[in-house]
């Protein structure tokens, strides 16, 4: 009971204290205010009166000139003493005094206050009285705290008269600002401390049954303590354990006897039972926090020596003003093996869909994107960063964009509807603009409970590619089937014209001259025709009998330059000079040489072709690491635009004469050679051809 008197009589030191403090700063920031806002009045009082003394003196010279009966400075005088002769001041000491200096004195001839307006006494100039005054009269201005002509200590402004060596000075008592906050204080005081010991007395009568109740459950705290799951142990600022609750038993093995006055790194390993003293000491000294007030992780050691991972939370308090630790420990094995097993399927998850063929990519409700495996850089050209938060119409060009999000829409306001899209072909838009074929897959799925949609984008490029050759493949073996017949029905009909033309032509060398010049030449046109017929039934025969490609290991830019050496002849007679690079070094691969050769050679005829007037023609190869490449550039006359897309088609052809069927068994053979045949053309400025073979 002592005890609790004295807590009380404490608590009531402390409240006073406080509630002093807190009072005594309220009034000392209030008397602050209240002291700057009088030094301003009283600055502002004193300039005011003196501008208006000043502008009268400079009034009655400009309005009366010099003439004055009583002199100049008396007739302002009287002027200013009317002027003010019902002004009463300002608060019970406030006071407004006007002087001037005559030799050694201070003389007075205006003074308001509001009990006593008599005029004081002269006071000698070098006097410590007047001070205010006194500055006033050396032709300075401001506010000072300082002793009066009366010897009372005052707050005062002061400031000089100009053109009339006066000086004036607005002042008031410090006591009269002083005396409301004393007063005042001391009420707040008187209150604050009778409320003070009516709360003190209340707390004491409402909290002593509490105090009862809190030893009573005092018990029944115990009885929580030693039933907890949790393992809870006691140490005091040295480590040593207090106690040990049944849990930490049965999580440590060791009863609570074997350890109540040991060391708390009893039950850590190294490096943790080492670091655990110095966490305590640097947190009394510093206050910095390692252990205490934050969970961590880390491994306990049991009576067996064997080490399992526990989460300790570790908790300050004080008894008897010594400081004391409670540690709250969970054995958290089973959790670890857990967590372990399921960040091996994450990370067998996360494997299988980053080394996925597909791009993958996760949507949620708003079509934005929240993660996407690396194929999708490779499929779209995206970096990782550039799509997460995106929407999903990136990956899509118009219209097609604006699709995928109504459907994710539909589904959200449908009950019924579910989006189980199990692919339909589509395009994709990659990061340069291109498009490309692709098929386009969603599942939905659930995170906890939020909406998420999966989708599955396969290119479909190379299928797309694959099956335009086969179709490519398949057309080209039906118009050689119609080309080998269609050859052979006009190679006896035509066999047997020309036969009848040449008996035709020495019949007519019998005819007189006119008329034999006339059929010779109509003759010879019909020969010319069935020359040209019989050059294109030939060029049918040799496209149906296209014989398999057989290919053999060998050097491809032998074959190149092999062709060029054929053709150099030729180059120089049209007036085409041949530049070529890299076609000394060794380039083997896979490859028919009969076949290439004929790649090879129509496309170097078509473009001497195509340079009717000359030019220039430049060949060269490039080797990477999946491709040989030959590259062959003319300066000629070049393809239309539009027309570049058509050049493989059979039958397709920009010459007055040709059979259109070059260009598409240069594409036929170095498709069968798993390669692929690229035009870069424009009019008027040249064409690029670039044959692609896979390297072995």
């Amino acid at each position: 009971m002592m005890r609790d008197r004295q807590s009380l009589m404490f608590l009531i030191i402390i409240m006073t204290v406080v509630v002093a403090s807190a009072g005594g700063v309220g009034i000392h920031v209030l008397y602050n205010a209240a002291f700057g806002q009088q030094r301003a009045r009283l600055a502002e009082i004193a300039n005011s009166q003196a501008l208006l003394i000043e502008s009268m003196a400079r009034f009655d010279s400009l309005s009366r000139g010099q003439d004055y009966p009583e002199g100049k400075e008396g007739a302002i005088m009287r002027q200013v003493l009317d002027a003010h002769r019902r002004f009463e001041g300002f608060g019970e000491t406030g006071e407004l005094k006007l002087g001037k200096r005559n030799g050694d004195w201070i003389i007075f001839f205006l003074a308001h206050r509001m009990q006593n307006s008599d005029t004081p006494e002269p006071i000698a100039f070098d006097s410590k009285l007047a001070q205010p005054m006194r500055l006033a009269l050396q032709g300075k201005s401001g506010t000072t705290i300082d002793l009066d002509y009366r010897g009372e200590w005052v707050l005062a402004a002061y400031t000089p008269i100009e053109g009339l060596n006066w000086g004036i000075v607005a002042k008031t008592d410090i006591q009269e600002i002083r005396v409301p906050f004393i007063q005042a204080g001391m009420i707040a005081g008187g209150v604050a401390l009778s409320a003070i010991l009516i709360g003190a007395l209340f707390f004491y009568r409402i909290t002593n049954p509490f105090f009862k109740r809190l030893v009573s459950s005092e018990a029944t705290t115990r009885n929580v303590i030693d039933t907890a799951v949790d393992g809870i142990i006691t140490i005091n600022s040295k480590g040593i354990m207090q106690s040990f609750n049944p849990a930490a038993e049965k999580i440590f093995q060791y009863t609570s006897e074997e350890c109540v006055g040991r060391n708390i790194g009893h039950l850590m390993p190294a490096p943790y039972a080492a670091e655990h003293d110095s966490y305590i000491d640097r947190h009394i000294e510093t206050s910095v926090n390692k252990v205490i007030g934050i969970g961590r992780e880390m491994l306990g050691k049991r009576k067996d020596g064997q080490q399992f991972p526990v989460q300790l939370s570790v908790s300050e308090f004080i008894v008897d003003h010594e400081r004391m630790y409670t540690g709250f420990i969970q054995d958290i094995s089973e959790r670890k093996e857990m967590e372990a097993k399921v960040r091996e399927n994450e990370a067998e998850i996360r494997a299988i869909v980053e080394t996925a063929e597909d791009a993958i990519i996760t949507i949620n409700e708003q079509g934005r994107i929240e993660s996407v495996n690396s194929s999708v850089e490779r499929l779209f050209g995206y970096g990782h960063a550039e799509t997460i938060g995106k929407d999903v119409s990136l990956f899509f060009p118009e219209p097609d964009n604006k699709a995928h999000d109504k459907r994710i829409i539909n589904y959200l306001n449908s009950i019924d509807e579910k989006i189980v899209d199990f692919g339909r072909e589509t395009v994709g838009r990659r990061k340069d603009d291109t498009v490309f074929p692709l098929r386009f897959a969603i599942r939905e799925f659930f995170l906890g409970e939020r909406r998420m949609f999966a989708g599955y984008i396969h290119d479909l490029t190379e299928q797309k590619t694959l099956q335009e050759q086969i179709l490519q493949s398949e057309r080209l073996a039906v118009i050689g089937k119609m080309a080998a017949k269609v050859a052979h029905e006009l190679r006896n009909p035509l066999s047997s014209i020309s036969l009848n033309a040449e008996i035709l032509d020495e019949e007519i060398d019998a005819l007189d001259s006119g008329i034999r010049d006339e059929a010779k030449v109509l003759l010879g046109a019909i020969m010319v025709e069935i020359d040209r017929v019989s050059k294109l039934t030939d060029e049918y025969l040799h496209f149906s009998r296209l014989p398999k490609s057989s290919p053999l290991e060998g050097n491809l830019n032998t074959v190149v330059v092999e062709v060029l050496g054929i053709l150099n002849q030729e180059l120089k007679q049209k007036g085409i000079k041949l530049s070529t690079r890299g076609l000394k070094e060794e380039l083997f691969l896979l490859f028919d040489k009969n076949q290439i050769q004929r790649v090879l050679l129509n496309i170097v005829r078509n473009a001497m072709e195509s340079m009717l007037q000359g030019g220039e023609l430049n060949v060269w190869t490039k080797k990477t690491d999946m491709h040989a490449a030959v590259y062959i550039r003319d300066t000629g006359i070049g393809i239309p635009e539009n027309l570049v897309g058509s050049i493989f088609e059979p039958f397709f052809t920009t010459k007055d004469f040709g059979t259109g069927l070059g260009l598409a068994i240069t594409q036929q053979i170095v498709h069968e050679h798993c390669g692929e045949i690229f035009c870069d053309s424009k009019d008027g400025a040249g064409t690029t051809f670039r044959i692609e073979l896979p390297v072995t």
